[in-house]
């Protein structure tokens, strides 16, 4: 359930009741026309689902043309896709031609973006990043993400030994050394390190959380009066909640006006906190442990993407005591 919690509100974020989501100028290697194909997947002519399925056809003719070392062909059959759908695996094998063809800086930006899209094997993503420095000659950038992708999961360290995309590493007279070192390394936090406001960028506008010290985790809406609160936890290096409550005025009758998720309705009632529903319930990833490297500035953000993670510290508001149950809309603010 990578990234579901915060792809929710991603879109409530990106629609309040008086915006509309520009579509972004095209760049394969821009997250910002990544994001918005991935949740906009369709072209002027043909439905979503039939985009979504025309795509994954491509995907598999790309994939067919790269493991026959026609990366040229591969490369523009993944472009293609990206003219009208993105997804984590497409970015992968994408940045998997472009370090084939060899375009090594472009392909950095599209493993970047590969895993910003929710990609399943981040540590996969860490180390070829390393790779494509490793063969810009670029050492101490390879030995940082080889870190990166040790701190993520990666353990093939005999790999590193042979594998000809190391080749500059290893004439490192210290190499086997530095990489003997990183096998035990991990950055670790606690959670005292993330309370405060935390700002989470997308394209459009940023998420705001609210991480309060008794464990409690706020999000206030953007299209209605409250906010929804649950409880949060750092685990494995991932920044988790589990919402519990939804304590959000409902309008009333028909709306008379929406843009995506939010709507505007003439009268509003607030009738007190209630569960959560299906799709927000479980426990969902906020933060992984790569987009903490990024708040921590220990990873800078790729390019097209101008959005900064952010964490203020601040005093806890009223909602983040449990005993806090709002009646009125009043009370809401």
């Amino acid at each position: 359930m990578k990234y579901f919690i915060i792809f929710l509100f991603i879109i409530f974020s990106l629609f309040s009741q008086n915006k509309e989501f520009q579509k972004p100028e095209k760049n394969y290697l821009s997250y910002s026309w990544a994001f918005y194909i991935k949740n906009h997947p369709s072209s002027d002519t043909k439905p979503k689902e039939e985009t979504i399925s025309k795509s994954k056809k491509i995907f598999q003719e790309a994939k067919k043309l790269k493991e026959s070392k026609k990366t040229k062909e591969a490369i523009k059959k993944y472009e293609e896709i990206l003219n009208d759908y993105a997804d984590g695996e497409i970015y992968y094998e994408f940045g998997n031609a472009l370090s084939n063809f060899p375009r090594l800086e472009d392909s950095i930006e599209a493993y970047k973006i590969a895993e910003r899209l929710g990609y399943k094997r981040p540590e996969l993503v860490q180390y070829n990043i390393a790779c494509s420095f490793s063969r810009l000659n670029k050492i101490d950038e390879a030995y940082k993400y080889i870190s990166f992708a040790v701190d993520r999961g990666y353990s093939a360290f005999k790999f590193i030994q042979k594998d000809p995309d190391m080749i500059n590493l290893r004439k490192d007279p210290n190499f086997e050394e530095k990489i003997t070192a990183l096998i035990p390394k991990s950055i670790k936090y606690t959670e005292d390190d993330f309370v405060g406001k935390l700002e989470v960028p997308t394209p459009r506008l940023p998420i705001s959380y609210t991480l309060c010290k008794n464990g409690t985790a706020i999000m206030f809406s953007e299209c209605e009066k409250g906010f929804h609160r649950g409880k949060w936890n750092y685990k494995n290096g991932d920044l988790i909640v589990n919402w519990q409550e939804d304590c959000t005025e409902q309008g009333i009758g028909e709306a008379n006006y929406s843009s995506a998720v939010c709507a505007s309705y003439k009268k509003y009632k607030f009738d007190g906190c209630r569960k959560v529903g299906e799709e927000m319930s479980g426990d969902g990833t906020i933060l992984s442990k790569t987009d903490i490297y990024y708040l921590k500035g220990i990873i800078k953000p790729e390019t097209g993407f101008d959005g900064e993670y952010k964490l203020i510290k601040t005093k806890d508001p009223k909602a983040c005591d449990l005993n806090f149950k709002p009646k009125t809309v009043k009370e809401l603010d």
